[in-house]
């Protein structure tokens, strides 16, 4: 199974290249290119509704920073719950490694490379059954102190 996603925000330039300081690891729909900086552990809890009362999708990944802010390594764990019929449990767990390839003034990029290991129960609906990989290409550019846009472009392999 082949699946590309492209997700861009578009907006006008605006010149101000002096920045306050400022929180800018702030995207909770779409993967912003900040790496966490030495010492620092984030932990994420997403969820979904895919149907209302069918299937619900909750996920948590907690990111670390490997040697250095240019480095950072972070695990997904994904669980399901669907109501017809009644089963929940595991999803497929994905192991990612981010590289801060950019860390400007107003710029990031972070390339990410993704192992997905086939934890969940394929029989349930809760994985592939098999091993795959997503490359995913997560661009920040923050504009003025208060607009920071955020471009992702990637796919997935398994």
């Amino acid at each position: 199974m082949r699946t590309f996603i492209l997700m861009l925000v578009l907006t006008l330039p605006v010149l101000a290249q002096e920045f306050t300081k400022a929180i800018e690891d702030n995207s909770f729909f779409i993967e912003e290119a900040y790496n966490q900086e030495a010492g620092v552990v984030q932990h994420i809890f997403n969820g979904a509704s895919m149907d209302p009362g069918t299937l619900t999708e909750m996920s948590f990944t907690q990111e670390w920073p490997a040697f250095s802010r240019a480095h950072q390594i972070s695990i997904t764990l994904p669980y399901l719950s669907q109501s017809a019929p009644s089963a929940n449990g595991v999803g497929d767990m994905m192991v990612n490694y981010r590289y801060q390839a950019v860390d400007g003034p107003g710029l990031a990029v972070s390339p990410r490379l993704s192992l997905i290991l086939p934890t969940g129960d394929n029989a349930n609906g809760f994985g592939t059954g098999q091993a795959g990989m997503q490359v995913n290409l997560p661009v920040s550019k923050r504009w003025t102190d208060e607009f920071i846009t955020h471009a992702n472009a990637g796919f997935t392999y398994v």
